[in-house]
């Protein structure tokens, strides 16, 4: 009996897998596509996706905007341009009429020049941008009491601008950002500047003799505060309506040392400041004199927000600081 050989015609893989190349365009737009042998084509797909981003970071600096609908917009553009790119990564790989069968490796096929394209024109830009400009321009400050409430929480992450005060001196009612002894950064407001007596009776400012003018607020509300005794407890405060300079801003008094500090004569170059929460401020040793040198800048919008229990508060992501 003759023996019938039957033999199974198969198809080869296509020589580049769709999963590599869309992983590597996630990584760096056009990364892909060098993957896929398109050298060209890559490094023009790089250069739209590294200028787009460029320029909204330029913006971003420019204004250090409130980030919701701007980034928002900016991940969905991003979204349609990956997904642009990866279909054309499928109709190179498995298209019809582009042959995955006739790909021939070229020199830029290679984890070598894959690691190197991404380090030189990717990550490193991006992690030696991110460094300068959190050393020139803007820093990030953590609230770690409640020395500024109500217009911070603990747990608040504000962004701030380092060259806010580089041309223009802060005034009274202006929050800053200064150094305050050894430890980290915070956040207070400027009650005085330079050539004023300050002194404090029962927590409240009083500049050359005369009080800061304030009014009562009657009803003191702070989005996403959240529940709990702490949340009583600052909710219970006396709030204030204070207002050296247009416009006002909120503070609020609890229990008052029994003893008033005594005064301070500000020499020229000096700022008085204070935190929000007078009680606190005063309890803690929040206030003071400070030169000029110790102001670092300009409190933004917050960053991000967790609560002492560990909950997140999404709400304050973006939450301006003025």
């Amino acid at each position: 009996m003759q023996r019938v050989h039957r033999f199974r015609i198969s198809h080869p893989p296509a020589p580049r897998s769709f999963a590599a190349a869309l992983v590597l365009t996630v990584l760096m737009p056009g990364l892909g596509h060098v993957y896929c042998g398109a050298l060209t084509r890559g490094l023009r797909a790089w250069a739209l996706a590294f200028g787009t981003l460029l320029v909204a970071f330029l913006c971003w600096l420019r204004w250090l905007f409130v980030p919701w609908f701007p980034v928002a917009v900016l991940l969905l553009a991003w979204a349609f341009f990956v997904g642009v790119l990866a279909a054309d990564l499928w109709r190179m790989i498995h298209g019809e009429g582009h042959g995955g069968r006739r790909f021939v490796l070229t020199p830029s096929n290679h984890f070598v020049v894959y690691l190197s394209l991404f380090l030189g024109l990717w990550g490193g830009p991006l992690l030696l941008g991110q460094h300068v400009v959190r050393r020139i321009r803007v820093g990030l400050v953590s609230v770690d009491d409640r020395g500024m409430f109500p217009k911070l929480l603990e747990g608040d992450r504000v962004l701030f601008d380092r060259a806010a005060y580089r041309h223009v001196a802060p005034v009274a009612g202006d929050l800053v950002v200064l150094r305050w002894g050894a430890g980290e950064p915070r956040i207070a407001r400027v009650i005085a500047t330079g050539g004023h007596t300050v002194s404090l009776q029962g927590g409240r400012p009083f500049v050359d003799g005369a009080a800061v003018p304030w009014a009562p607020i009657e009803d003191l509300r702070v989005p996403a505060l959240g529940d709990g005794p702490d949340a009583m407890e600052l909710a219970g405060l006396r709030a204030f309506a204070e207002e050296p300079t247009a416009p006002a801003y909120v503070v609020t008094y609890g229990v008052m040392p029994p003893r008033d500090p005594p005064p301070v004569v500000l020499a020229p170059g000096e700022y008085f400041v204070m935190g929000d929460n007078r009680s606190t401020a005063l309890a803690d040793g929040g206030f003071g004199r400070v030169s000029a040198d110790a102001i670092l800048g300009r409190p933004r919008f917050v960053f991000a927000s967790q609560s002492p229990d560990g909950d997140l508060r999404d709400g304050r992501i973006g939450w301006p600081v003025r």
